[in-house]
């Protein structure tokens, strides 16, 4: 039964369209955006990310490449007209639930890019869900959030166990170390990802003589840690951490100290500016993965594309630049799918379009979606850092 029901009239170029909001009982509400033959429609998708605070440099980039991507699309066609709405949630879980109920109360807002941090997604999923929003991560990796039934959920990055495949295959195989010194941040990203590669090193590859340790989000001051490793003395270091500056400052303090061992990363070393540049050659050698190409290195034209223009309006790309930039182009062509097949754009026909994705653009693989709302197929980038620059040393499918 109807209860209520509640339409807006929106400025459109050339004309007006009628959103409308009807509740159910129960409370559950439908959103539609029905515009009249001819005008243009406008539409929201929305970008949320740590935009300030200790990952801002991350997030900022990536919203770059989001607000790239619109401008694009609206330069491309003439019917529907996309804006950003941008929301900054400081890597905070307590701020993307309220950032979450904010995007579901404005009917224009047809899908979010984020949230960056899965602590974040644990608690903006939940409210998204019920509103039918669709959600679609250039970066969350942790298992779970697949695991949970969230329909809105899909996320363009392998998750944590394919990651940790990855870092665990070049910590035995590669490297063929027997002694790991491991660190997290106590997030839900940096101890599930290690997690994931201690269980491997054990279970797959024999490897036992694996101490872990955490660090806080804000250190800066990394001695005492530099001191215990050292102790232990590694064949490797691995850093299960998501701040790049967090990352170079431990490397360039082990180097002052005159301490050397392989450094390994996750997606804290892939980043050229705030990880290689930023602690120089203290970074040489460091093996890594990435959850999309490594961009700087790829031949794929669409990814060359992508790269020139990004670099040449913003001078510098993070690690999610280009996954950021692909997410939102994902979403983008939902849009437009639901369009034409509806004649309209409402938020339930931009999942389902959202889920019957198959996607070629600059990660150089084919995005579509397994019914959990994970890629179909994973691949891991496997880079090194050599002469103060990215080399791709291979891929792997997990």
């Amino acid at each position: 039964m109807l209860i209520a029901a509640l339409s807006v009239v929106v400025a459109g170029c050339g004309g007006t369209e009628e959103t409308t909001t009807t509740t159910a009982a129960g409370g559950d509400e439908t959103t539609t955006t029905a515009p009249s033959t001819g005008e243009v429609i406008e539409v929201k998708i929305a970008a949320q990310g740590p935009f300030s605070g200790q990952l801002s440099k991350i997030g900022l980039d990536a919203l770059q490449a989001v607000e790239l991507a619109v401008e694009e699309f609206n330069e491309s066609q003439d019917q529907i007209r996309v804006t950003v709405e941008v929301g900054d949630d400081v890597a905070d879980p307590a701020k993307s639930a309220l950032l979450a109920e904010k995007f579901v109360s404005d009917a224009l807002v047809m899908g979010v890019i984020g949230p960056m941090n899965s602590s974040a997604g644990q608690s903006a999923l939940p409210v998204l869900e019920p509103a039918g929003l669709a959600l679609i991560t250039q970066s969350m990796t942790a298992v779970e959030l697949s695991q949970q039934g969230y329909a809105v959920f899909h996320r363009i990055c392998p998750r944590d166990d394919a990651q940790g495949a990855g870092i665990a295959g070049i910590m035995a195989v590669d490297v063929g170390a027997e002694k790991v010194y491991m660190i997290d941040d106590k997030s839900t990203y940096g101890q599930g990802l290690a997690d994931e590669v201690e269980g491997l090193l054990r279970d797959k590859y024999g490897i036992t003589e694996i101490q872990r340790d955490q660090i806080g989000p804000d250190d800066k001051e990394f001695s005492t840690l530099i001191t215990k490793i050292r102790a232990f003395d590694p064949d490797v270091f691995l850093a299960c951490i998501p701040s790049p500056a967090q990352y170079a400052a431990i490397a360039k303090q082990m180097q002052a100290v005159g301490y050397q061992v392989q450094l390994v990363g996750a997606d804290a070393a892939n980043d050229k500016g705030e990880f290689v540049d930023a602690a120089g050659d203290a970074t040489e050698g460091t093996l890594f993965t990435s959850l999309g190409p490594i961009v700087t290195a790829s031949t794929n034209p669409a990814t060359v594309a992508f790269v020139e223009k990004y670099l040449d309006r913003f001078g510098e790309l993070s690690m999610f630049s280009a996954q950021s930039y692909e997410a939102a182009n994902v979403l983008l062509d939902a849009i437009v799918r639901a369009y034409e097949a509806n004649g309209e754009v409402t938020r339930e026909g931009v999942l389902e379009a959202l889920k019957a994705t198959s996607y070629d653009g600059v990660l150089g693989f084919t995005i579509e979606f397994t019914d959990q709302g994970d890629l179909a197929s994973s691949g891991v980038f496997i880079g090194q850092v050599k002469d103060g620059d990215f080399v791709l040393v291979k891929e792997a499918n997990f």
